[in-house]
């Protein structure tokens, strides 16, 4: 692991009640969730710190709405589900909500199980840079090298990542991850009734406004709005500033004007 790739992944060691833990122990997915915390149903692991580690796990509650968290089912199980799933498709695709809880739970024998059967895509839910983690580095590490496509679909979170500055980090952190930084959403049908979804669509822009342009292809994302008719693609910045059928004035994400004449 190079001192480049460690400067930018903060290593969670155990601490708290959990000070005197193994090294063993605390890499092993089963330890992490034998006897956690039923009414919270979250495992040991936390790997985002000060206040935002309260914020960020409720929001993923509010957000996770799966029954069944492929992530705490052992290996046979596991692929007994993917399979159900997945049957007679050409690409296995499935979801790993809670992989920033419980990223030891990726184990090479887990990889090898994936890299046996179709062109899988994994659908991450990764919403700040204080999760990625250096076990979540590893983990991402140890499924690209099988051949997963992984990609992130963040939530905007209001005061946590509806800013330029956190969500260019973020997906940074996911490229270096081998993570593409698929999509953002808003939940505008929820924003009603939960204060951290109530971001505009204008600050949903400006975030695309500030990444187009100014930072990796790679790292710019689908913007998706998700309302109670559905999930459409938001309007993205407008770089046409004129178009009379003859006549098109654009601009570049430095706001510099380019003619074209169409003959």
């Amino acid at each position: 692991m190079s001192s480049h790739i460690e400067k930018h992944f903060l290593k969670i060691p155990p601490s708290g009640e959990f000070a005197k833990v193994s090294a063993h122990e605390w890499a092993d997915w089963h330890w992490q969730i034998k006897g956690r915390d039923s009414e919270k149903g979250t495992p040991y692991y936390q790997n985002t710190v000060g206040n935002l580690d309260t914020q960020l796990v409720s929001a993923c509650k509010l957000l996770n709405k799966e029954k069944i968290h492929l992530l705490e089912l052992d290996d046979s199980e596991f692929f007994k589900k993917i399979d159900e799933d997945n049957k007679s498709k050409p690409v296995i695709n499935f979801s790993l909500s809670k992989l920033t809880q419980l990223p030891q739970r990726i184990t090479t024998d887990l990889a090898r199980g994936l890299e046996s059967r179709n062109q899988t895509i994994i659908h991450l839910f990764i919403n700040h840079p204080t999760e990625c983690s250096m076990e979540l580095f590893k983990a991402c590490e140890v499924l690209a090298n099988a051949g997963i496509i992984l990609n992130n679909h963040m939530t905007f979170l209001k005061g946590l990542n509806d800013s330029p500055e956190v969500v260019k980090d973020l997906n940074l952190k996911l490229i270096m991850m081998r993570v593409r930084p698929y999509s953002i959403y808003l939940k505008e049908y929820l924003a009603q009734e939960h204060a951290v979804l109530n971001v505009s669509k204008d600050q949903g822009i400006a975030v695309l406004e500030s990444l187009r342009g100014w930072t990796s292809g790679l790292a710019v994302p689908h913007f998706l709005i998700e309302s109670k008719e559905g999930v459409y693609q938001a309007k993205l910045p407008n770089y046409i500033k004129k178009n009379d059928g003859e006549h098109f004035v654009f601009r570049n994400y430095k706001n510099m004007d380019f003619d074209y004449i169409n003959k």
